[in-house]
């Protein structure tokens, strides 16, 4: 069926034999680990299987994972391979990818573009990080200057 396409990536797979199996590592623009979501991971490789192969790691020529950090650290811990597959190391599909798999929280989103040079975002994490206790959200409004969040902030579209 896909004879006449052009192969356009390679796929590869990294086995706990390979040097390269503990090797990688996540792009300053990766989100933060979530303990929860990692343990979902795991268990449900243990459980039901990888599908590793069919959802290849995005990594750069550096090492640096793209996408998958997390798919990534389950394989690792349950001593299981995982495939690779390289992107530019401009590489910067991060937010779109994960926005519309909705993985990405607000503060993923703000050490993104804190991490991009986005001085905003410094000044809302600075403001996050001294006061923890504050939510995003409420955040967004204090920095928005609005008692509620506005309908441009959503990260979902606007249901009519």
């Amino acid at each position: 069926m896909f004879t006449q396409l052009k192969v356009e990536r390679s796929v590869y797979e990294v086995t706990d034999k390979s040097p390269l199996y503990r090797e990688l590592r996540p792009h300053k623009t990766q989100r933060i680990v979530k303990s929860g979501h990692l343990a979902n991971l795991i268990e449900s490789y243990k459980n039901k299987g990888s599908a590793l192969k069919d959802v290849p790691i995005l990594v750069d020529r550096y090492g640096k994972i793209r996408d998958g950090h997390h798919r990534y650290l389950a394989a690792t811990a349950l001593g299981i391979p995982y495939y690779i597959m390289e992107v530019s190391s401009k590489y910067n599909n991060m937010i779109a990818i994960n926005t519309n798999q909705r993985n990405w929280n607000d503060g993923d989103f703000a050490n993104y573009w804190d991490v991009m040079g986005r001085t905003p975002y410094k000044v809302y994490n600075k403001v996050k990080e001294e006061h923890p206790y504050i939510s995003y959200g409420v955040l967004v409004s204090i920095f928005n200057k609005k008692s509620a969040r506005l309908r441009s902030d959503r990260k979902e579209p606007a249901v009519s």
